[in-house]
């Protein structure tokens, strides 16, 4: 990994109080915010990006795609232990940041653990990884794209998109570069953060909730096949299905793994 990139530090509010740094192109966000990591840059420094080559998500093989500036793409440098729920944590946090520019009305869920969607379509994904003593937390929010790749049409959705489902309803202003969408999610993601309730937040936006799903435990690809009806999430980021019956009822944990679509 090369350190020697150069980034701009931009006037970008920040409730963490640390730089926020951008740079117009780049493999990854995540890549970066490594090498910031390792020169020393404090809790709390942003690093974001106009485009991104390389993004990549939870699963091995499942990428990023993403044009210049039509999405928000950065990542969140945090010097602490590792923390199992701050991928969920995060994830309020974008649905939150996505309430603020469109109406909700139950229109925008989590999937758990990293997707956040618009009426069953991804808005947004969320990795973060941790060394130990640091975390990375990364997040790819799309807010431009007026469409996407025949593949990824029917699943993927953005924040243009979403606010034309309310055409007619409602009178929305200009739609907002990522730089205006940072500060907000920064401030979500710091709320979200400190927030005792967030399990009981999160369940309420939860995907297919009460609902019957297919999960697939572990690797999506050789995992056990649960089928059962998703009932929240538990206080150390677990989901929770229901696998029992009336007579019989039941509840099992799961904490890896992916509910199918």
């Amino acid at each position: 990994m090369t350190n020697t990139r150069e980034y701009t530090r931009v006037g970008v509010v920040n409730p963490f109080d640390a730089p926020v740094y951008y740079t117009d192109e780049t493999d990854s966000t995540m890549i970066d915010a490594r090498i910031l990591a390792e020169r020393g840059e404090p809790d709390g420094t942003v690093i974001f990006a106009g485009m991104q080559t390389a993004g990549r998500g939870r699963i091995a093989g499942r990428v990023w795609e993403s044009a210049p500036h039509e999405s928000l793409l950065c990542t969140v440098i945090f010097r602490r232990k590792p923390d199992p729920v701050i991928t969920l944590r995060t994830g309020l946090a974008v649905a939150q940041t996505y309430s603020r520019f469109i109406p909700s009305r139950g229109d925008i869920a989590v999937k758990w653990p990293n997707y956040v969607l618009f009426r069953g379509k991804k808005l947004a994904g969320i990795l973060c990884e941790s060394d130990g003593s640091t975390i990375l937390v990364a997040a790819g929010l799309n807010l431009a794209q007026k469409s996407f790749p025949e593949h990824l049409a029917d699943k993927a959705s953005s924040l243009r998109l979403a606010r034309e489902a309310f055409s007619g309803q409602t009178v929305f202003p200009s739609l907002p570069l990522p730089a205006d969408v940072l500060p907000v999610f920064l401030t979500e993601l710091s709320s979200a953060l400190a927030d005792p309730f967030w399990n009981r937040k999160l369940s309420s936006l939860l995907w297919k909730r009460n609902e019957p799903v297919r999960f697939v435990s572990g690797d999506p690809d050789t995992g056990e096949t649960v089928n059962g009806t998703v009932s929240g999430i538990g206080q150390t980021g677990e989901l929770l299905i229901s696998t029992g019956s009336a007579e019989a009822p039941g509840v099992r944990s799961f904490w890896s793994g992916e509910i199918s679509y």
